[in-house]
């Protein structure tokens, strides 16, 4: 009998791929970025409204939030990007692991249809063995039953032939005593 073979170990999912560190310093660098591109635009609204004598006016707070405004617009696109890249690794990790598992159900298919070919053919190897091994059995008892056929009929003949030489040397003894008498 064949043993079955074991089955493939299934693949592992693939891991998604940690950005998290990236996208920090990433997100980090822009908050520089932003604060210095801010506190540059401020120094220089604050420079030109002191040149005009118009520090504290409602100009100043308009453009001060309007720079502040512009920053975290910025911050939103980079936080929105980041977002998006995390979204499109996660669809491409999942399908990764989609394709893996697609192909590892083809192999343990495959492996199921060999392994069961394989025992199909195993069991007639078996069923071929035992019919032969019965057809040699069966001629061997021919054999032993001729063989004994033929003992017996030997031995047969032998007493036949003991027989017939007992009344023969009888007849013979009965002839030379008979004419005495």
């Amino acid at each position: 009998p064949v043993a079955p073979i074991a089955p493939i170990a299934p693949v592992a999912a693939v891991a998604p791929v940690d950005t998290r560190a990236a996208q920090a310093a990433a997100f980090a660098r822009a908050k520089d970025t932003v604060g210095q591109v801010g506190a540059g635009s401020i120094a220089a609204l604050r420079s030109v409204l002191g040149g005009r004598g118009m520090l504290g006016s409602g100009n100043e707070s308009r453009g001060v939030a309007s720079v502040i405004n512009a920053g975290q617009g910025q911050l939103g696109d980079v936080a929105r990007s980041q977002a998006v890249q995390s979204a499109d690794l996660a669809q491409r990790t999942a399908e990764a692991n989609y394709t893996g598992q697609i192909n590892q159900r083809g192999q343990d298919i495959g492996l199921a249809e060999a392994n069961y070919s394989g025992q199909i053919g195993q069991r007639g190897q078996d069923l071929s063995a035992a019919s032969e091994r019965r057809r040699q059995d069966l001629a061997d008892a021919e054999s032993r039953r001729t063989l004994g056929f033929q003992a017996y009929e030997s031995a047969q003949n032998r007493r036949d032939r003991l027989r017939q030489s007992s009344m023969d040397a009888l007849r013979s003894l009965m002839a030379q005593v008979a004419p005495r008498y």
